[in-house]
C-alpha cells in the first residue's frame, strides 16, 4: 500500500495541483489586496 500512496504522490493530477495552488494563492492574497473573488476565480 505504502508504494501506491507514494505513487499517488508522486504522480498528482496536473489540473488538481493547479486547482489546489490557485486556492492557496487566493487564500494569500485576497486579504491583502482588494481583488475581488469573482475575478480571481473566474478570470475570463
Amino acid at each position: 500500500m505504502e508504494e501506491k500512496i507514494v505513487m499517488t504522490y508522486e504522480k498528482p493530477e496536473p489540473q488538481s495541483a493547479e486547482i489546489t495552488a490557485t486556492q492557496v494563492l487566493a487564500k494569500n492574497v485576497l486579504p491583502l489586496s482588494s481583488i475581488p473573488m469573482p475575478a480571481v476565480l473566474n478570470p475570463s
